[in-house]
């Protein structure tokens, strides 16, 4: 058994109240998140309007540098290739938050769960937006790589199964956790909602067998995704970024890119809450899951500097002329502003203005606007990372350092408009997402009205959950 006081669901302990999270039967949350997905309100038409209109924007963007530019040379599109590398850091790893919170059996991410599932839906953009880099990234024959003896093609193969699969697993994990909820909406809905409702939900009649193969498939899947999206964030930051720059020979950098993967699910995933909150779904996403992810952004933004340090570290300290080549280019020169932005927006900014001081982290506001310069730190480092490598000379890749002194790819209009559109493209299809998916999971928060009782302790009401595995 657990047992939560009033205190630790940020509220005043000094008057018997009931906690928040008491305040709803099972029915109750039945009926609000039913009418909430049937009718979310006109925020959400004006938000998918706005992300459309920079869809859109970005398509016209990448008709025009595709047309004037095309694929051969790799600097033009080193902001395009940024964008992805974004994305494959943030909505490409917001799953995660879900696979792990289930796996560690914490009963707050009730409320958030199907949020940061619903970015496998995003995630399928971000496979789109992938499928011209392929074309851009030299073969490895005479140049330094992971793939050591493979045929020349190596990575673009493997990396893009590499991809597919984990944005496949993703939509599996998301497909068969709403499994329950689509059963019981395909008798409430008509056309072509209620065909596939029933493709999905199938004959789902909840019994104790299918409960136990869908926690079952849960967990395989969870377990899985883990791994693929780790191993393709190293495979994939690996040959976008690490191998094209001659002389960068960092063993941390996977690593820490897969870190900042960790960072980047936990940010995108609290601003998407407090979004959604604000419009009627107080009652489920409540105080405790921001508190929560609160303290893992923290966590994950005091290790950004742990692992950044230890990968420089090793470079300052040896100054070989290799390495004196890649601190000038990508910290000290060219990318120095990227640079203070990311250390800036990624660690110091919302570590010691956010994040550590109580009072902020246990709020709603405050974990939510450290998610938002989180993410703006993420962008700032990929833009170091990516626009750095795809600038390089063609001549220049493989060479055992960088020769001469490099300048600056600074963004053009045309640059902008790309990011922009990325942005709005994943924006639009989570939008569009949350009208086919209930935005919390109607079952798991039935089944956590089974699970709790609020009962009186001392001068103040506890919830005492049940564990039942």
């Amino acid at each position: 058994m657990e047992t939560t006081s009033s205190e630790s669901n940020g509220h005043n302990g000094h008057h018997r109240h009931m906690p928040e999270i008491g305040e709803y039967t099972a029915q109750v949350a039945n009926e609000e998140i039913r009418a909430w997905f049937g009718a979310p309100g006109s925020w959400h038409g004006k938000a998918l309007f706005v992300a459309g209109a920079l869809l859109v924007a970005g398509i016209v963007a990448f008709v025009i540098r595709a047309s004037s530019d095309g694929f051969d040379e790799r600097g033009p599109w080193a902001y395009y290739a940024a964008g992805f590398a974004f994305l494959l850091t943030t909505v490409g790893s917001a799953p995660l938050v879900s696979v792990a919170l289930r796996m560690s059996k914490a009963h707050w991410r009730r409320g958030l769960s199907r949020l940061s599932e619903l970015f496998a839906i995003s995630s399928i953009f971000m496979l789109i937006v992938y499928i011209p880099l392929p074309f851009m990234l030299p073969v490895v024959d005479d140049r330094p790589s992971l793939w050591i003896n493979w045929h020349g093609h190596a990575p673009h193969i493997y990396d893009s199964m590499l991809l597919v699969t984990t944005v496949l697993c993703g939509l599996a994990i998301l497909l068969i956790g709403a499994r329950p909820d689509f059963a019981a909406l395909k008798h409430e809905t008509k056309g072509i909602r209620r065909w596939y409702y029933s493709i999905i939900g199938g004959n789902w009649k909840g019994t104790k067998k299918e409960w136990q193969r869908l926690r079952a498939a849960q967990g395989v899947l969870g377990g899985l995704y883990f791994m693929m999206l780790i191993f393709t964030q190293l495979i994939v930051s690996s040959d976008y970024a690490l191998a094209l720059i001659p002389g960068w020979k960092d063993s941390i950098y996977p690593a820490f890119y897969s870190l900042t993967g960790l960072q980047g699910a936990l940010a995108v995933t609290l601003i998407a809450m407090f979004w959604v909150r604000r419009t009627g779904l107080q009652r489920y996403i409540s105080l405790d899951q921001f508190w929560g992810l609160a303290k893992l952004l923290l966590a994950t933004s005091l290790l950004w500097f742990y692992f950044w340090w230890s990968g420089f570290f090793v470079f300052w300290y040896g100054r070989s002329v290799a390495e004196v080549g890649v601190l000038e280019y990508m910290i000290k020169g060219a990318y120095l502003a990227p640079f203070l932005g990311a250390i800036a927006f990624s660690f110091f900014v919302p570590c010691f203005f956010f994040l550590i001081w109580n009072p902020i982290r246990k709020s709603i506001r405050g974990p939510a606007i450290a998610a938002t310069i989180v993410m703006l730190g993420i962008m700032f480092s990929r833009v170091r990372e990516y626009v750095a490598a795809f600038s390089i000379p063609k001549g220049m890749v493989g060479s055992t350092h960088i020769e001469g002194i490099l300048g600056t790819n600074t963004p053009d209009a045309i640059d902008i408009l790309l990011l922009l559109g990325i942005l709005g493209g994943s924006a639009f299809f989570y939008l569009v997402a949350l009208r086919i998916f209930p935005a919390v999971n109607i079952w798991e928060q039935r089944e956590f009205t089974l699970l709790r009782k609020v009962r009186p302790y001392f001068k103040r009401y506890a919830v005492v959950l049940g564990k039942p595995d």
